[in-house]
């Protein structure tokens, strides 16, 4: 029977452990230390060698295997005395296998069992690695840490979630601000003085003086250098930018983003977007959209009447525009005249598909035009329905058989000129159906229209239908004039 001796192998063993216990800042190689003294039945040394198994156990006797490791061979020297390192083995050799506190190494010499099992140890200076083993691994590479990272990417690199609690335990985050000790809730405050004073709860304050007067102020927002500094009990407020809503102390639901934005303001509602915007407004419910404090803004609003001004404070309307306004293929190629409107495509009045460049539809009442419209043509002119084809500048007469329009004959009553939609100028009957419709023809009935002589008589200036019906009187520009 083999006997042996391991008081000194096991010493080295449980100061070789220590590395499981806790996290390493460098690599650990995943070996153990053993030495041992190998004797006979007799007490004698055995110098021979010898194979040797080593196994872990989570008891003293029986309990489960959790590690076996190869097969060695070990040479004792003239005294028994051997060393040897185990490594290797099945499963991997790492912390995993001392999580508890029971664990016991079994050792196998040319295949007997040496009893007992030793327990493994703690060395006095091995207690602290219990600290160490709470913690997220730690990483020092290349002069970079790294909490949570094996490969840090920047002086310090954190991956996980990161909580800092203040004394009161009412979940805080304040990083060189906020107040301690608080009693306020949920509140985040990063920055010399930020929220230095609060009572109020579910602020997020970030940058220097932010929201460092805050008293009872409760779910504001604040970024940047003085930043809602002297805000008091304003709540639900929003700003973005140095000095954004700065002299703001009571109000309320405000958005300010820009420097200086709201600055001067201490009301409620209000939206102030830009440089300076909105600093010297004393209204609540309103928007200013600009690059300066200088009124008035590029657009203005009135949240409580719901209007909007472009140029102008005066918003009676729910659009007010100071200036000219161009639309369409205008805009950005045409300047509009001061306080006028240029528009490139069709305008309907009373209307949701206007047909024309001015299409004006009502029930009842009628388009009125003070001084006047131009046309290119005819000033009057109708849709008739015709018998045959008639071309523009034909003289047309009604036919008193069939009632319907024709090229003039003997006989026929006069009535005007054919004319084109192009020429005419205001068109009494008309409709998109007719203007497509071979079965009607628009007639000049007044105004200066384009004729074709052949078909008429003239005597001087005077212009005469074949039979001696007057039609009217031949300008210089070669129009006759046709009135009644």
């Amino acid at each position: 029977m083999l006997k042996i001796k391991r008081a000194i192998g096991f010493l080295m063993l449980a100061a070789a452990v220590c590395w499981l216990a806790g996290a390493a800042l460098a690599a650990v190689p995943a070996k153990i230390s053993y030495e041992g003294r190998l004797l006979d039945s007799g007490g004698n040394p055995v110098t021979t060698g010898k194979s040797v198994i080593f196994t872990i156990y989570d008891a003293e006797s029986s309990g489960n295997l959790l590690w076996t490791s190869p097969t060695y061979t070990v040479t004792p020297d003239a005294n028994g005395v051997f060393t040897t390192i185990m490594s290797a083995g099945s499963p991997t050799l790492d912390s995993s296998i001392f999580t508890a506190e029971a664990r016991h190494l079994n050792v196998n010499i040319a295949g007997e069992n040496v009893a007992p099992r030793a327990q493994f140890v703690t060395v006095p200076f091995a207690f602290r690695a219990a600290v160490a083993e709470s913690m997220p691994p730690i990483t020092i590479k290349d002069g970079n840490v790294g909490i949570g990272i094996t490969a840090p990417g920047a002086t310090l690199e954190v991956r996980g979630k990161m909580k800092i609690w203040d004394n009161s335990s009412n979940r805080n985050i304040f990083v060189n601000g906020g107040i301690l000790p608080c009693t306020a809730d949920d509140n985040i405050a990063i920055g010399n003085s930020a929220l230095s004073k609060t009572t109020g709860n579910y602020n997020i304050a970030i940058g220097t003086g932010t929201l460092q007067q805050n008293l009872a102020g409760a779910d504001n927002v604040a970024i940047g250098y003085n930043t809602m500094s002297i805000n008091e009990t304003g709540a639900r407020n929003t700003a973005l930018g140095e000095a954004a809503g700065a002299n703001n102390t009571i109000g309320n639901n405000n958005v300010y983003l820009g420097y200086n934005a709201g600055g001067s303001s201490d009301n409620s509602g209000n939206v102030c977007i830009g440089y300076y915007a909105g600093t010297n407004n004393i209204l609540d419910n309103r928007l200013y959209i600009a690059n300066s404090s200088t009124n008035p803004p590029l657009i203005y609003g009135n949240f409580t009447a719901g209007n909007v001004g472009i140029g102008t404070t005066n918003t009676l309307s729910k659009l007010c525009v100071n200036g000219g306004v161009a639309v369409g293929s205008y805009a950005g190629a045409n300047a509009a005249p001061s306080n006028g409107l240029i528009v490139s495509g069709n305008v309907g009045i009373g209307t949701p598909e206007p047909q024309y460049i001015l299409d004006v539809w009502h029930a009842s009442s009628k388009v009125n035009s003070k001084n006047g419209y131009l046309t290119n043509g005819a000033d009057y002119a109708e849709y008739f329905e015709n018998e045959e084809n008639i071309p523009a500048g034909a003289l047309v007469g009604i036919d008193m058989a069939t009632g319907k329009a024709r090229v003039y004959r003997e006989g026929d009553e006069f009535v005007g000129i054919a004319t084109t939609a192009a020429s005419a100028g205001y068109i009494g009957n008309s409709t998109k159906e007719k203007e497509t419709d071979p079965g009607q023809t628009l007639v000049g009935l007044l105004g200066q229209l384009d004729l074709n002589r052949a078909a008429a008589k003239i005597t001087g200036r005077l212009v005469y239908t074949p039979d001696g019906k007057k039609v009217g009187v031949l300008l210089s520009n070669n129009r006759v004039l046709v009135g009644r």
